[in-house]
């Protein structure tokens, strides 16, 4: 599971890390769960894709199967951001996934962020947590853990080349998402 603020560079990460046990000749699953700013879907959806073939980026895989949480953040959806994780967590190893990789929401500061994760982490049950923070902007999550879990913690700083987004970066980035996803739909009328 890596967890991280916005722009930490979660995503990144979890590629590289896919890539590598790619090229070690494991079938890896992702599951994208930043659903404001999903790589794998349409915003509003957590996805989850099965790799097991090099890849440069997510962008040449589309998601094996969506999970609608229903909003582009996970504030006042906590419960549909933990269900939808869990079932496609379950849905990877189902599909023969040897390492699942969980990239979390930007959601980290304040009791919203560490309910979220203390509660994503006790339901997914990772065995690694990447931990990827500035400052110590995770600990307030990363000191609840019971060490009992058997749960690795890896606290790395993100790299220096990732860039910060502003909100209407982000805001275009999600319209593009709509746009490419919904692309080759059609109207449907429906007479009831």
């Amino acid at each position: 599971m890596v967890l991280g603020a916005t722009d930490t560079g979660k995503s990144i990460c979890t590629l590289l890390f896919a890539k590598f046990w790619v090229k070690h000749g494991r079938k890896v699953g992702i599951v994208d769960v930043d659903m404001g700013q999903s790589d794998l879907g349409p915003p509003t959806t957590i996805g989850m894709v099965l790799i097991n073939k090099p890849i440069k980026n997510l962008a040449e895989v589309s998601a094996d199967t969506l999970y609608f949480v229903g909003s582009t953040s996970p504030l006042n959806y906590f419960l549909p951001t933990i269900c939808g994780t869990k079932k496609l967590v379950d849905e990877g190893k189902k599909k023969g996934a040897e390492i699942i990789i969980v990239d979390t929401t930007g959601l980290v500061k304040g009791n919203p962020g560490r309910t979220l994760k203390e509660n994503m982490i006790d339901i997914i049950s990772p065995s690694h947590i990447i931990a990827l923070q500035r400052r110590d902007e995770l600990e307030h999550i990363l000191k609840n853990i019971n060490l009992t879990d058997r749960i690795v913690i890896h606290r790395l700083s993100p790299c220096t080349e990732v860039k910060r987004k502003t909100y209407f970066q982000r805001r275009e980035a999600r319209e593009e998402k709509f746009r490419e996803y919904f692309k080759q739909s059609s109207s449907l009328k429906i007479n009831l």
